[in-house]
């Protein structure tokens, strides 16, 4: 996902597997709210 990648690279997070994972399903439900 682009905006992980911007996150990785602009705040030089390292996140898990699992807390990336956490954050796609967050941002997915937030997409699915605003269609």
């Amino acid at each position: 996902m682009p905006y992980l990648e911007q996150m990785d690279n602009s705040h030089h997070l390292r996140l898990t597997p699992e807390v990336r994972q956490h954050i796609e399903q967050a941002i997915a439900e937030l997409e699915a709210t605003h269609v």
